[in-house]
């Protein structure tokens, strides 16, 4: 969950009390915590509902492209981030609880102009928060 590194800077290392809910840690380092503990068991399915959404967009990439490597694991992530839904082998376009297509990325920008648009304005939105 790519947290080692942050883990081991702590005074007492995976020891350290952090309090409750983590309240000394950041919101990517709770969510890198919450990721390693759900990872602990080796499960062969894993639901993330935007667990990466406090992360910098390169530790996110280093734990999609380390959860991708697990071959005994499937993740079913719900995200709202473009960099998340590019690289997953299958998107799910939901609106208001229906599902309205299904496919890879790259499949659905080419073929659903309601998917397009929702990627277009998520990049938009993050463009102008820059």
């Amino acid at each position: 969950a790519d947290a080692d590194g942050f883990v081991d800077s702590l005074p007492d290392g995976v020891d350290t009390i952090v309090g409750e809910r983590g309240v000394s840690l950041s919101g990517g380092q709770r969510q890198r915590i919450a990721l390693a503990r759900a990872l602990y068991k080796n499960p062969t399915l894993l639901l993330i509902d935007d667990t990466t959404s406090a992360l910098d967009p390169t530790t996110e990439q280093n734990i999609i492209r380390r959860l991708r490597e697990k071959d005994y694991l499937s993740c079913l992530i719900v995200a709202s981030r473009p960099s998340t839904v590019a690289v997953a082998t299958k998107v799910v376009h939901m609106e208001h609880g229906v599902i309205q297509d299904i496919g890879a990325h790259e499949d659905l920008l080419r073929r659903s102009d309601d998917y397009r648009l929702l990627i277009e304005s998520y990049e938009s939105d993050r463009k102008s928060h820059e």
